[in-house]
């Protein structure tokens, strides 16, 4: 489908050459398309493809035979391709070209001027490289951002941006993530001029996503002082976003949802040692209670309580009387995971579960 489309859009080059009828002239979405149907087909390998595209597409312009100049769009979709791509040069290409944008725009072309979009574009490319400087990449980028006037950056600041930096440092795999993490959110919480830039529940949920990676890349000691900082920073974020209508100016939409749910869960069975077992279903049952009262039970959650606890606690939690079989190739099934069903049958114990506690999840509404 992905090489018709593409022959598709070479017939309407070549026949608008031939012709100059404007309705068979790609346009910019024309472009866009077929970018995003490489990145469907195959994400890792969509970013050549993508930049052959439109490099095609300013060649044409260039010639003067009446071509489109591709846009904003255009160059927002080719940085997306490279953000995707698993080349370890992907995000230099997505930051060069985010680079020529900057220039055009300081020129004076308004046409090419970045948007939040752009940059995030950018910042997710390093944060997908984040083992190999990515993170420390990310991070200078957006500290560079925060010095700019809004007329040198040609855009508002975006939470997302924030977000995404955390997200790098959670996968990073840096001894320093989770401090890196939560300063973010600090200077965000302490912001108090600029409502866009109010922290929302992604990012407590990525801080807390920097605690659950600790001790996960690259350092093989067991660093028990760093896990337990890393716990204690994981539950006062989490605290913190479940009270987060006092911190948040009141915006009761900023509140724990099943992502947040789960990746506490797996905060605490990586950083609590399964030969503390009491302590770490204590904790497993109460956020889980609370999770079950929020309506944010979803299979995400599962997989996590169930890599954290028994199986008795786990059939406790979840009222599965004892002489009820757990499925056969479930993850459930006595720690045994099973291949391809696995999944499904998760979803099944979910929908199975009292309706109150998903009700909040949108998948179960």
């Amino acid at each position: 489908a992905v090489s018709r489309a593409e022959q598709l859009l070479f017939r309407m080059e070549k026949r608008f050459l031939e012709t100059g009828d404007k309705d068979v002239r790609p346009n910019a979405i024309t472009y866009v398309t077929l970018i995003n149907a490489f990145i469907k087909k195959n994400a890792t390998h969509a970013g050549p493809k993508a930049q052959k595209t439109v490099n095609r597409m300013m060649r044409l312009y260039l010639q003067d035979t009446g071509f489109l100049k591709p846009s904003r769009m255009v160059f927002n979709s080719l940085i997306n391709a490279w953000s995707k791509s698993e080349d370890p040069s992907s995000a230099k290409h997505a930051e060069r070209i985010l680079e020529w944008m900057e220039r055009q725009y300081n020129d004076g072309d308004e046409y090419f001027k970045p948007d939040d979009v752009t940059f995030c574009g950018v910042l997710n490319a390093w944060a997908n490289h984040a083992q190999h400087g990515g993170a420390h990449r990310a991070q200078q980028l957006l500290d560079h951002m925060e010095h700019m006037t809004t007329q040198e950056r040609g855009f508002q600041q975006s939470i997302i941006c924030y977000n995404i930096v955390i997200k790098a440092w959670a996968r990073s795999g840096e001894p320093d993530a989770v401090q890196r993490g939560e300063q973010i959110l600090k200077r965000l919480e302490s912001n108090d001029r600029d409502d866009a830039l109010r922290p929302d529940t992604t990012t407590y949920s990525s801080v807390i996503n920097c605690c659950a990676y600790y001790n996960q890349y690259g350092k093989k000691n067991d660093d028990q002082h760093g896990k337990q900082e890393a716990l204690r920073v994981a539950m006062t974020t989490f605290h913190k976003l479940s009270n987060s209508t006092a911190i948040a100016g009141g915006d009761d939409s900023v509140k724990p949802n099943h992502v947040t749910y789960g990746t506490l869960l797996k905060a605490i069975n990586n950083l609590i040692s399964p030969v503390d077992k009491d302590g770490r279903e204590t904790l497993i049952r109460s956020i889980f209670a609370q999770c079950c009262q929020d309506g944010q039970v979803d299979t995400f959650v599962l997989n996590q309580l169930r890599n954290g606890c028994s199986t008795k606690t786990y059939r406790d939690l979840l009222q599965i009387p004892t002489d009820t079989a757990l499925s056969k190739g479930s993850p459930h099934n006595n720690g045994r995971r099973g291949r391809g069903r696995g999944k499904s049958n998760v979803d099944t114990i979910v929908r199975q579960l009292p309706k109150e506690w998903s009700c909040n999840v949108p998948k179960y509404k």
